[in-house]
């Protein structure tokens, strides 16, 4: 699958303006794998940057008992967002929330959590030590699981306000 993943990946970025069409792609993970190597392969993952609020995220997810505190502190740092973060995120997560409700998919909120939150979150370091690596891990995936656990009327706010302002061509 990793030689399919770098075929793909190299047809999508070669593609200009015309994708080619991944319908023909037979296995998901192919596509998937694509995704989370796109992801991987940023300077630096969608909840990092310098002076980025996401680096807020993990304290909003993890380290506020009440959910509700958590919802309003989690949309407030996502708004803080640079747009092109933001709009990303917002895009990426009403996507994987349809992943998870797809009866096709065995991938769960948690399980995409999982896949997802060390490319979404990063890590407490610039080079992790193993030892960082697997004490991240768990906050990783319980800001991931977090996000997804917001409405996606949350996120389509973000979405569709951008597709309202493109101007037909």
């Amino acid at each position: 699958a990793e030689q399919l993943v770098r075929e793909w990946k190299r047809k999508l970025l070669r593609a200009g303006g015309a994708l080619p069409a991944l319908g023909t792609v037979t296995d998901i993970h192919v596509v998937c794998g694509v995704l989370k190597d796109f992801l991987r392969g940023l300077k630096e993952p969608l909840g990092e940057g310098t002076a980025s609020p996401l680096t807020l995220l993990p304290g909003a997810a993890t380290d506020i008992p009440d959910d509700a505190a958590s919802d309003t502190a989690l949309r407030h740092v996502v708004s803080k967002l640079p747009p092109a973060n933001r709009d990303t995120l917002a895009f990426l997560m009403l996507h994987l929330l349809r992943v998870s409700h797809s009866p096709d998919c065995k991938m769960d909120v948690l399980n995409l959590s999982r896949v997802f939150g060390p490319t979404l979150v990063g890590y407490s370091s610039a080079n992790p030590t193993p030892l960082a690596i697997m004490e991240d891990t768990p906050r990783q995936c319980k800001v991931v699981a977090r996000l997804l656990s917001l409405p996606p009327s949350f996120w389509r706010g973000f979405v569709e306000t951008e597709q309202e302002n493109l101007v037909p061509v």
